[in-house]
């Protein structure tokens, strides 16, 4: 999944940004099907599901990668 970030950051030559993929109070999804689809009708783009195939199931992480690389969790 990190290569995937990774070279989808680097054609798009910016930071890639995104929210929590869950409704503030409510529980994280741990699938695809999980997102509500108040979510997914709202967004602009949406990462085939195919790719969670290899999913270990936990929550999403928000990561912060330095530009010395190091990384930072904001969220985890």
């Amino acid at each position: 999944m990190m290569d995937f970030c990774v070279n989808m950051a680097q054609k798009l030559s910016r930071p890639i940004v995104s929210t929590s993929a869950n409704i503030s109070g409510q529980p994280s999804p741990r699938k695809f099907k999980d997102i509500p689809e108040e979510i997914t009708s709202a967004v602009d783009y949406i990462v085939d599901p195919r790719i969670e195939a290899h999913s270990t199931g936990e929550a999403s992480q928000i990561i912060k990668i330095g530009l010395d690389g190091e990384v930072k969790i904001i969220r985890g």
